[in-house]
């Protein structure tokens, strides 16, 4: 199952890719904010590359955004201690909030 995850998330468009909040500019801190979580999940790899992430384990919220049509999703993990976000859109789900 995490491998179907991990194929479809990879397949959608990257909004945010792999940013600390240091890196961040107004506009990601403005869709960071619009972002709500609906539902959360955990993905555990042996300290892999995901979306430009190396991690272990990697948070995954899906939800929706005030700003953009859609499902999007925020992954996020830490990293020797940088947490790095990347926000994704799924234009063609409805995002149903």
């Amino acid at each position: 199952m995490q491998k179907i995850i991990k194929t479809y998330l990879k397949s959608l468009e990257k909004i945010i890719d792999a940013k600390s909040i240091y890196e961040m500019s107004k506009e990601d801190i403005f869709d960071m904010n619009s972002f709500h979580a609906s539902e959360v999940y955990m993905l555990t790899e042996e300290d892999d590359r995901f979306l430009n992430i190396r991690a272990s384990h990697f948070v995954v919220e899906s939800g929706y955004s005030e700003n953009h049509a859609g499902k999007c999703f925020l992954i996020s993990a830490n990293h020797k201690g940088i947490r790095l976000f990347s926000l994704l859109l799924d234009s063609s789900q409805d995002s149903s909030h």
